[in-house]
């Protein structure tokens, strides 16, 4: 979760988190929730071990949430699940490596009072055998 802060100037105020790829390199693929009563963001933005930025040109209010499953396909949802707008992006979302990467999220915050954001990955693991009993 991140929400707007008020820091010293010059201070970051984006979220950093770890993520763990477990399976193969694959595109990132992401569910992004604007959680609040008002108020909404503007160009998430998501950085991949200080290497490669993703900026997705969007405006999302409280209560919608975004889904990308990789590619540059994003999906636009209402507070009840409805889709209510696929955006073509410039570009698909970085691809993750193996291993831990550091992924840092930020956004354009707006309204009286600025909604949080819920940020989940998703990370396809490693294909397992399935064996039938007799």
């Amino acid at each position: 979760t991140h929400g707007q802060v008020t820091r010293q100037p010059g201070e970051p105020v984006m979220a950093a988190w770890e993520v763990e790829n477990i399976g193969e390199e694959q595109e990132m693929q992401i569910r992004l929730r604007v959680s609040g009563e008002d108020g909404g963001i503007a160009n998430p933005t998501f950085e991949v071990d200080n290497f490669v930025t993703w900026t997705i040109p969007i405006t999302l209010t409280a209560g919608q949430s975004l889904v990308c499953e990789g590619g540059k396909t994003v999906r636009i949802f209402d507070n009840d699940g409805n889709q209510v707008e696929v955006v073509e992006a410039e570009a698909g979302p970085p691809r993750l490596v193996p291993g831990t990467r550091t992924i840092v999220f930020d956004c354009e915050f707006d309204g009286a009072v600025p909604p949080d954001v819920v940020v989940n990955f998703r990370i396809k693991g490693l294909p397992e055998r399935v064996v039938r009993d007799n």
